[in-house]
């Protein structure tokens, strides 16, 4: 009991910590408007303002994560990006915004890299494929449904109404006022973390090929990285471009419904949170009980064939979007075929992560991981789109063909990766099995 109150409170604030940093996504027209903004300057905001602090400090939080507290870490970051975010909703030029946008990276940083190394913790290696494909699905799905629900509801609503008047704080514009309030949503994270207590840190049962492990050295666990090469490099290649389709089509889809579709803002918030949810929680769940059932019959490395044919499909689903029939059904299924296959390889990696890695030093193993995944997706997957419509296609109605260039090209990369390195991951994944 104690296990799973501790995952749901872990996944509440990271689908709280996606919410806030996906939440500027369906904000982008009338920030744009109210600060005139440019494509660019917009995609800097969603992507590199927050990708690359989010990144670097990353690397600092994966250590303290295996030499400190883990909850506590979390906290400290929580209590960090929550007044960010209120920040944000105070800003008043691209600058401002900025400033805050980094902010809110270094608080978010905190939080993966020691919920990595917590969940393992608290269930057996067999379960943790379904463990962690919930984690990512309460996360991804609920926080990034949440913001495209919550901003295409506010939108419709207050449309027409250019500011609100508030005590102290004066005239606030309507984006202003909703990140001001998903920041004092994450603040109160912080009560239910204070009563969650800390897990038992366990010790490996992976081969470490000879290497001494030591949390109190940071070039020991570079050392085992550099030494398990073939097995970390082709999936951290892999889940990086991963990771720039999906933030790449997560920042401009929505534009791309409003722009081209011709959809309002407001209906698309709301019917994309709609569609996104039950699909992409359907398509998660069913990647984590896959990938778990492979490994019951043996077959360790199931979870990468989950994920390559899922990364396969979404960008397949991807076109049929983009490219199929513009009747207002075929979009949605599309929608729908995208969501749920998008999921799939989203809702395995961490676990491949946790199963590759020794206990030791997950958290620090994971903030590297994700420095460089995210480096690479979180950083520029919505600029690359960016730089695609306004630098190659030069015309901000092809921004569908934009999202299908760099997702086509980015899931190819990944398939060559795991295709490359499918022999070393395989083998090193079934020592977990081993009695």
């Amino acid at each position: 009991m104690v296990a799973w109150s501790s995952l749901f409170v872990l996944a509440i604030t990271y689908m709280i910590s996606f919410l806030d940093r996906q939440i500027l996504v369906l904000l982008i027209e009338p920030i744009k408007a109210d600060l005139q903004l440019s494509d660019t300057e917009i995609s800097l905001l969603s992507g590199a303002a927050f990708g690359l602090v989010y990144t670097v400090s990353g690397l600092f939080m994966g250590r303290f994560a295996d030499l400190w507290v883990r909850k506590y870490v979390i906290m400290l970051g929580v209590a960090l990006w929550s007044l960010l975010t209120m920040a944000c909703g105070l800003a008043q030029s691209f600058l401002q915004l900025f400033v805050a946008r980094t902010g809110v990276g270094l608080g978010e940083a905190a939080l993966t890299p020691a919920a990595y190394s917590m969940i393992p913790d608290l269930f057996p290696p067999e379960r943790l494929n379904r463990v962690m494909s919930i984690f990512m699905v309460v996360g991804v799905v609920g926080g990034s449904g949440a913001a495209l629900l919550l901003g295409g509801l506010v939108i419709g609503v207050f449309q027409g109404i250019s500011a609100i008047n508030l005590p102290l704080l004066g005239a606030l514009k309507i984006w202003q006022l909703v990140l001001l309030a998903v920041g004092g949503l994450s603040l109160a994270m912080l009560i239910p973390l204070a009563f969650t207590p800390e897990p038992i840190r366990q010790k490996s049962s992976l081969s470490t090929h000879g290497n001494s492990l030591s949390t109190s050295s940071f070039s020991d666990v570079l050392k085992l990285l550099w030494s398990n090469r073939p097995i970390y490099g082709p999936f951290t290649i892999a889940t990086a471009f991963l990771l720039l389709t999906g933030y790449g089509v997560g920042a401009w889809l929505p534009t791309y419904f409003v722009r081209v579709v011709g959809w309002s803002a407001s209906q698309t918030g709301v019917l994309m949170g709609l569609v996104y949810i039950p699909s992409a929680i359907a398509g998660g769940l069913l990647a984590g009980w896959s990938a778990d059932a492979l490994r019951a019959r043996g077959i360790a490395h199931g979870a990468l064939w989950v994920m390559a044919l899922g990364g396969a499909a979404s960008v397949l689903a991807l076109h049929i979007t983009i490219f199929g029939p513009p009747i207002f059904w075929a979009k949605v299924s599309g929608l729908m075929l995208t969501n749920f296959f998008g999921m799939v390889p989203v809702a395995v990696y961490p676990a491949i992560l946790q199963q590759i890695t020794p206990a030791e030093v997950r958290g620090q193993v994971s903030a590297i991981f994700l420095f460089i995944i995210n480096l690479v997706g979180l950083a520029c997957g919505a600029t690359i789109v960016a730089l695609v419509t306004n630098q190659i296609l030069q015309d901000e109605q092809a921004v569908g063909t934009s999202i299908a260039i760099v997702a086509s090209v980015a899931t190819f990369i990944m398939l060559a990766a795991l295709l490359w390195g499918r022999r070393a991951l395989a083998a090193h994944m079934a020592d977990d099995l081993q009695p």
